[in-house]
């Protein structure tokens, strides 16, 4: 759902190397391609975990834009469809979402 969301495009490819400045500030790059690769390899044993990756592409993104740019106020709207993707998730099969 995430990669289906015209405000993720942004966020599909991982930041180019020629931007120094954001892997010098960013501890941990992850974008969506990578994410999606874990998921299709299994990689993800709980919900959480799947969460957590995005939720730190989310706050990289966040902590290196400034709050005006497309790419902050996108990260912004990922958050939120985030949430209710797992809102969605918890309403109809509790089991798979555990506890974060």
């Amino acid at each position: 759902r995430l990669c289906l969301n015209e405000a993720t495009s942004l966020f599909h490819a991982p930041v180019p190397k020629s931007e120094t400045a954001y892997y010098q500030e960013i501890q941990r790059p992850i974008c969506l391609a990578e994410i999606a690769m874990k998921a299709k390899a299994m990689e993800y044993d709980k919900y959480s975990a799947f969460h957590a990756d995005v939720l730190t592409m989310v706050g990289n993104a966040m902590q290196f834009n400034d709050t005006c740019t497309q790419e902050y106020i996108l990260s912004l709207v990922m958050h939120a469809e985030l949430v209710e993707a797992r809102q969605l998730l918890a309403a109809v099969a509790p089991y798979l979402v555990d506890s974060i």
